[in-house]
């Protein structure tokens, strides 16, 4: 499910249809959302119905009923997990084309997801119930969410290249100004 959200996001984010690069970040951020949120009420109403304790986790196969809705959680969160990296990372590249900067911007975006992965375990560690972790994670994502909404909309621009003195921009580069224009029409 990674590589097909991947596939997906992708499209999404280097679609040539949607002119603007900006409104292609917002865009996606917002299908980003949809499918966070859904992805978290779904386990949210499958923690409700199937209590866990992950001391004694439940024996359940394939063929017992909470299986089936354990198994489309785990897609979606598989598909969860690439599209809001891959849009973060997305984001966070349209800042610069100079690769010192973006190798700063990468390892810093990294170093925070992975930041937060620990944290995760934290409340498990902690003792939390499983919904009482849901609730942490699901908060802590949707800040992500928003703030990503929020630098998509106002900090992406149509390009950097003519910006920077460090970066050799491709022959058919067109001025920032010629595709500033071009953004704030479309």
């Amino acid at each position: 499910m990674q590589i097909v959200g991947a596939i997906w996001i992708g499209f999404m984010l280097d679609n040539k249809y949607i002119a603007s690069r900006r409104t292609r970040g917002v865009v996606s951020v917002a299908a980003v959302a949809i499918i966070v949120i859904a992805g978290w009420i779904g386990i949210t109403v499958w923690l409700y119905n199937n209590p866990m304790d992950p001391l004694n986790p439940p024996l359940f196969d394939w063929t017992d009923g909470p299986f089936g809705g354990f198994f489309v959680l785990n897609l979606i969160f598989g598909i969860n997990s690439v599209i809001y990296q891959v849009t973060v990372q997305w984001v966070i590249s349209s800042f610069t084309n100079d690769p010192e900067k973006l190798a700063r911007l990468a390892g810093l975006v990294k170093g925070v997801l992975a930041g937060g992965v620990a944290a995760a375990f934290g409340t498990e560690a902690a003792g939390l119930t499983q919904l009482n972790v849901v609730a942490y994670n699901f908060s802590v994502q949707a800040v992500g969410l928003v703030l990503t909404a929020v630098i998509a909309s106002t900090c992406v621009t149509a390009t950097n290249y003519m910006k920077e003195e460090n970066v050799i921009p491709p022959s058919d580069a067109q001025t920032s100004g010629d595709l500033e224009k071009s953004d704030s029409q479309s």
